[in-house]
């Protein structure tokens, strides 16, 4: 086996093995809530826990009443604007808007109401949300809006034995012939769904669990596609003048860690879209796919590497550097996709701008290094023939050949 097929199979054996490595972490939720709710009619309701879910700004206080299998609730929240609504509900089975027996708030010309909606796959998928009936037996419900503030009040029958349940709330802008409209698709409303334990008040899962898989997803590939397939671009374009086999090694371990790492992160994305079915981040998707069957190709491509004499090693070669540069550019443009998702805090956004600027300055430097060394090399005699390696005292290839060698890579 060949020095280039021996790295590529490397290449994929370190890869897959990456995939399926993942983490899901847990997190905890302080208290910094209120026990009652006042209404401006004067009924003032008490409970027995609170928690603040800290997405969106949002509380629960709950009473539960184990004897009777019922449950007081008031969730408070805040609309993005005064013709929005805010709704919360429980789910059955997961943390998840599909499935979601929910109530939601909204004020019109004529009053304030608060009305019962089953979220479906179907409404997810955009479809209208009409009020209906749901999946529980609802004996006392309420709602308080004042300006952007909604506080929402239900009691209901539990079914027996159940305490442990799973909480899905969300806002949006806007409500059309009592249909809410979708909400928007930033990062802090998706967030919006947490498991707690009712006679405990533990919270056992968060919707934000999820949150550090998103991290993890944006750091692994923002440093494969973003940071460390640049450097194998330029270690094969700037180091080979220096050295006949430095250069080659490290093109091959920059480029074969940036793989393996994006196929680690490619799978994070595919984990991450089981946990949101009918939820597609359409351009970031595309291109995410796009990045992953590329740079396969890309590994593929080493294992088939002509050698140097071979009369189509110079197709071989427009094909390695065409796909390299374009994933290059792919992934640099997916990185702030990413960010549009994520919408991380500005220092990432600025940390990564300063990678690039980085990575353009230390680029443009060494462009012009090269430039110069090739006009001063074309203009010396060598007496070697046009293309064959000239190293001077310093080690410093001929111009020509660097121009030459670097479509050898």
């Amino acid at each position: 086996m060949g020095q280039g097929q021996f790295l590529g199979s490397s290449c994929f054996l370190r890869a897959w093995f990456f995939i399926n490595v993942m983490v899901l972490s847990r997190s905890a939720l302080a208290q910094s809530c209120s026990k009652s709710l006042q209404f401006q009619n004067g009924d003032r309701k008490s409970f027995a826990s609170c928690v603040d879910l800290s997405v969106q700004g949002a509380k629960l206080a709950w009473s539960l009443d184990p004897v009777n299998n019922t449950l007081s609730v008031a969730f408070s929240g805040s609309a993005p604007s005064s013709s929005g609504w805010v709704g919360w509900g429980l789910n059955p089975t997961k943390p998840q808007m599909v499935g979601t027996s929910s109530f939601i708030a909204f004020s019109t010309s004529n009053g304030t109401h608060l009305l019962p909606y089953n979220l479906t796959a179907a409404t997810q998928q955009g479809s209208p949300l009409i009020t209906g009936p749901i999946d529980y037996t609802v004996l006392e419900k309420d709602v308080e809006i004042s300006g952007l503030n909604v506080s929402i009040y239900v009691k209901l029958i539990l079914p027996s034995n159940q305490t442990l349940l799973n909480h899905v709330w969300n806002r949006g802008s806007s409500v059309v012939n009592f249909e809410p409209q979708p909400h928007s698709l930033s990062q802090n409303d998706l967030l919006g769904a947490k498991q707690i334990d009712m006679s405990s008040g533990a919270v056992t899962s968060s919707g934000n669990s999820h949150q550090h898989l998103k991290n993890r997803h944006g750091v692994i590939n923002a440093v494969a596609w973003g940071i460390l397939l640049p450097l194998g671009v330029m270690s094969a374009r700037y180091m080979r003048p220096f050295s006949d086999a430095a250069w080659f090694y490290a093109h091959i371990s920059f480029q074969c860690t940036g793989y393996t790492l994006g196929v680690a992160g490619w799978a994070t994305g595919l984990k991450l879209g089981s946990y949101s079915e009918g939820v597609v981040h359409h351009k970031h998707r595309s291109v995410g796919i796009t990045l992953f069957a590329l740079a396969t190709l890309q590994v593929m491509a080493l294992l088939l590497r002509p050698k140097k004499e071979h009369k189509i090693r110079k197709y071989w070669n427009i094909y390695h550097h065409t796909i390299g540069y374009s994933l290059i550019l792919l992934g640099i443009l997916n990185i702030f996709f990413g960010f549009d998702l994520l919408v991380p805090q500005k220092k990432w956004r600025h940390a990564y701008y300063g990678v690039l600027g980085s990575l353009g300055g230390i680029t443009l430097v060494l462009e012009i290094a090269t430039w110069i060394i090739y006009f001063r090399s074309d203009k010396e005699p060598s007496g070697k023939p046009y293309g064959e390696t000239i190293y001077s005292a310093g080690g410093v290839a001929n111009g020509h050949d660097t121009r030459r060698s670097n479509a050898d890579v």
